[in-house]
């Protein structure tokens, strides 16, 4: 089973509830990105989580189970890193930090509360 998921889109938005155990990876050129991420422990307990986000033209949207105060979905004990870039669109995320986060934004507001 892979580890990783990567979706890449051109003009459609990307929506609905993924899993991250590896490396999750969505990108778009014009398309918005709003998603629920469940996160899973690691194969190997140094190996962390690779959240990417990048939209050119949409807004991006994401939180983590664990904030939606859901008692089924308890935070795996392992790195979490995150990339999250929109050149035009907004960026509001919730979500586990525990290792490296970086976020890009040309304009409009980012809101980011993490963990």
């Amino acid at each position: 089973m892979s580890r990783s998921i990567v979706i890449s889109e051109m003009s459609n938005s990307v929506t609905g509830t993924f899993v991250l155990y590896d490396l999750l990876s969505i990108s778009t050129m014009s398309g918005s990105i709003e998603i629920t991420i469940v996160p899973h422990p690691a194969s190997s307990s140094k190996a962390p989580a690779e959240l990417r986000l990048n939209t050119v033209s949409g807004s991006i949207k994401v939180t983590m189970a664990p904030f939606l105060h859901d008692p089924s979905t308890a935070i795996p004990k392992r790195p979490f890193n995150s990339s999250l870039k929109s050149m035009s669109g907004s960026i509001t995320a919730a979500l586990v930090h525990s290792g490296t986060i970086g976020t890009e934004r040309t304009s409009r507001k980012l809101i980011l509360i993490a963990e």
